[in-house]
């Protein structure tokens, strides 16, 4: 199993940012009809305010999203913590750990 992602993010804002998916050999996977599933979150009362959606199938784009809530842990060291599973896939992709500062 692939180690999580983990990624500093100051307290405050929403998170919206664009993942690709790309082969091996760096090609981006086209993702057009699939979708992207949220698997997991922690802490779990922040499930709802998490999406991920296909913006750009073709090219293996899609856009991470994450309203800020005020539920989000406080202070530095504290994750969330998100899984995502696209539909073309037998496996969730590694979890990205947000850290929250």
């Amino acid at each position: 199993m692939s180690s999580p992602v983990q990624v500093p993010f100051n307290r405050g804002g929403n998170i919206a940012w664009p993942l690709v998916l790309t082969a091996t050999d760096g090609t981006p996977v086209n993702i057009t009809g699939w979708t992207i599933a949220i698997v997991a979150v922690l802490p779990v009362a922040l499930a709802d305010n998490v999406t991920c959606t296909v913006t750009d199938g073709p090219n293996g784009t899609m856009s991470l999203n994450v309203a800020w809530s005020e539920e989000w842990p406080a202070g530095e060291g504290n994750l969330l913590s998100i899984r995502l599973k696209p539909s073309g896939l037998n496996e969730a992709f590694p979890e990205i750990q947000v850290n929250l500062q």
